[in-house]
């Protein structure tokens, strides 16, 4: 099977400008096609994913489906080894879970908006080797948003 690369965020509709304020085809139907990076995971105490998130991106979620059951650890998604973080404490091997999902929390700013830069993922667990998975990040690529004070 082919595949088609992109350089820019795609959007899909068919009315670029407002024209009039029903929703009778009218207004502005044009929105952000969502696109996701997945790799493999290993428990390790801090490891570069190898995924990069567009600048001004907007991330929508972050899971961790699990194919073998972690070490107890807490695990964390960050942008570098000690840089700000994506995703903070999510508990590991305390849970027969299959899919974990992180919550924006206290870092609703990265998640509204990555920055003006790309963004590296980089993964640290707090202790433990045993876990296997797929961590996949699924985002809007330029997207960003402008919190409301």
């Amino acid at each position: 099977m082919g595949t088609t690369t992109f350089s820019g965020p795609i959007k899909a509709g068919n009315v670029l400008n407002t024209t009039g304020t029903a929703a009778d085809g009218k207004k502005v139907n044009v929105g952000s096609v969502v696109v996701a990076q997945s790799v493999a995971w290993q428990q390790t105490t801090t490891a570069d994913t190898g995924m990069v998130i567009p600048a001004n991106s907007q991330i929508l979620e972050i899971e961790l489906l699990i194919t073998t059951q972690p070490t107890a650890a807490d695990l964390t998604i960050g942008n570098a080894t000690d840089g700000a973080q994506i995703g903070t404490a999510l508990a590991l091997g305390t849970t027969d879970d299959l899919v974990l999902k992180f919550s924006a929390g206290d870092t609703t700013d990265l998640w509204a908006d990555v920055g003006t830069a790309d963004t590296p993922v980089w993964v640290t667990s707090s202790t433990g080797t045993a876990g296997r998975g797929v961590l996949t990040v699924s985002y809007i690529q330029n997207n960003n948003i402008t919190l409301i004070a």
